[in-house]
């Protein structure tokens, strides 16, 4: 049960700060704006859900390394899952290329 609030708070936190940060909507004016740069003529844009995806990855794959109790191993899981979520809930959350 630990393991579920834990998890459980981690998203709720994730998901309200990342909404604050990155907005709402697609196209709302967040504090931070998705990485975007210029690569043989096309933009590629670097959303949120994708840092959180590969910090989830990154913890999962290294947990016994990270040495880290459950209770925070679940907590972080829950934090990047809930960002992932949230830069989901975009329309435009699968547009990398243009």
């Amino acid at each position: 049960m630990e393991k579920l609030i834990s998890s459980l708070i981690g998203y709720a936190a994730s998901f309200i700060i990342s909404t604050l940060i990155w907005g709402k909507y697609e196209g709302d004016v967040g504090f931070i704006n998705n990485l975007r740069f210029e690569f043989m003529g096309r933009e590629i844009a670097l959303h949120h859900w994708m840092l959180f995806l590969l910090l989830a990855v990154i913890l999962v794959t290294f947990r016994q390394k990270l040495n880290i109790s459950d209770k925070l191993f679940y907590l972080l899981l829950g934090f990047f899952m809930g960002g992932l979520n949230q830069g989901l809930t975009f329309k435009d959350w699968y547009k990398i290329l243009k």
